[in-house]
């Protein structure tokens, strides 16, 4: 359950839940988001948002990648 809102998962602008998942990420990593995130606060609000940018971006890499290679 979300502590600010009370609901019990994030939701997307049309009101659907998201269903989430945990992942670990190492200390020293998270760091580094977090202090991007804070001298960047026009780029991201929080470390959330970073890190579902970065994944978005290496999912895109991939997925274009793969569409562009003339092996597939």
């Amino acid at each position: 359950m979300c502590p600010k809102c009370g609901d019990k998962m994030p939701r997307t602008l049309r009101g659907e839940a998201v269903p989430r998942k945990n992942i670990r990420i190492p200390k020293p990593m998270m760091d580094k988001v977090e202090r991007i995130v804070e001298e960047h606060p026009e780029l991201y609000n929080n470390r959330q948002q970073f890190i579902e940018a970065a994944i978005r971006e290496n999912i895109e890499k991939y997925v274009l990648g793969s569409t562009l290679s003339p092996d597939k």
